[in-house]
């Protein structure tokens, strides 16, 4: 009796002492791959967030920049203006002028009007006066500073110094007293004579200005020493 054919399925080879599994690599593999991906992308997140955050620094430190362009020409106008700040004084007088005399103290006042202007963009200060009257003689006459006074427009009277501000304009009343014993001197030549009136600002700078006034004749003469006043009309000379 014949054996029947028996078929023995195969039996699944074992790794040799010490060997690892294929699979089992294959998985330690793939898990060490994993993590290193996390692994850098965890860095790249980190690298963007600082990149995010030095670029929001930056674009700060731009628009301080565009800021700070923006304000310059105002800053460095305002600074030039500052800096360049200067007085524009001028003086203008009338075309005429009122002499008179007082017989008991032989006083002589000579009264004109005059404009002071700043149109400057800083304060200006008259800091002095001085007033040279000329009558034909060897010697001109000095009219010391605290004979001559400044009047308002409301009376209101001042002598120097005095401080005139930027874009000011004032209009004054100037009196020259012309004490004794200068006075006969001043009256004692009937011919012309030129008054040279000069203010001293505190920059340094001169305003000056010469008045030629007209021969007194006999008449106009008697009148002013019978304490009568006379307006007589003044002209520029040099």
């Amino acid at each position: 009796m014949s054996s029947p054919n028996l078929t023995i399925p195969d039996q699944p080879s074992k790794p040799c002492d010490g060997a690892t599994p294929t699979t089992s690599t294959q998985d330690s593999s793939s898990a060490k791959s994993f993590g290193a991906k996390i692994a850098d992308l965890d860095r790249r997140t980190q690298v963007l967030e600082k990149d995010a955050k030095g670029l929001v620094k930056r674009i700060g430190i731009i628009l301080g920049i565009l800021g700070g362009l923006i304000a310059v020409p105002k800053g460095a106008h305002d600074f030039w203006l500052i800096v360049m700040a200067s007085p524009k004084t001028s003086m203008a007088w009338g075309d005429a002028i009122t002499i008179s005399y007082d017989p008991q103290t032989k006083d002589l006042f000579i009264i004109s009007n005059l404009t002071l202007s700043n149109e400057g963009s800083a304060n200006d200060r008259v800091k002095s006066v001085s007033v040279e009257l000329n009558v034909q003689q060897p010697q001109p006459i000095f009219i010391s500073e605290v004979d001559i006074q400044f009047v308002d427009p409301h009376q209101e009277a001042t002598r120097t110094p005095f401080s005139l501000g930027p874009n000011q304009s004032k209009d004054l009343t100037v009196t020259v007293d012309v004490t004794a014993p200068l006075s006969p001197m001043a009256l004692a030549n009937p011919g012309p004579r030129v008054m040279d009136f000069s203010l001293i600002l505190q920059g340094g700078g001169l305003l000056s200005q010469k008045f030629c006034i007209p021969p007194l004749d006999g008449d106009v003469l008697r009148d002013i020493l019978s304490a009568k006043p006379k307006r007589v009309t003044t002209t520029s000379c040099s």
